[in-house]
């Protein structure tokens, strides 16, 4: 059995990693170039997106489980298809299309 001190003692490094990245990550922000948020801003919507799905604690800050598991459930699985999300529904983006792929007015 683990002692209660050893237990509180590992509850304050793990709240201290967690604010320590959290600074991290709004210091890296703040020094960004602007270029890289243009570049990254598609695949970083899809991160934002599973963190979000999944409601992690701890948002947005990259580690390796949750990379892993952000890599095998929703680019190795195919989430990459434009035309699926990440469970594999299709998405009707543009509901004005007809079947030939042209939106209503064309003919």
């Amino acid at each position: 059995m683990v002692p209660n001190d050893q237990i509180q003692t590992n509850l304050n490094n793990n709240t201290a990693n967690f604010c320590a990245h959290h600074l991290a990550l709004l210091l890296t922000q703040l020094c960004w170039p602007a270029n890289i948020t243009q570049t990254y801003k598609g695949k970083m919507t899809k991160w934002n997106k599973f963190c979000n799905d999944y409601n992690y604690e701890d948002g947005k800050i990259v580690y390796k489980a949750k990379l892993i598991q952000f890599l095998q459930e929703w680019v190795m699985s195919g989430f990459s298809n434009k035309n699926q999300d990440h469970n594999g529904n299709k998405i009707n983006k543009d509901k004005n299309k007809n079947k030939n792929g042209w939106g209503d007015d064309a003919e």
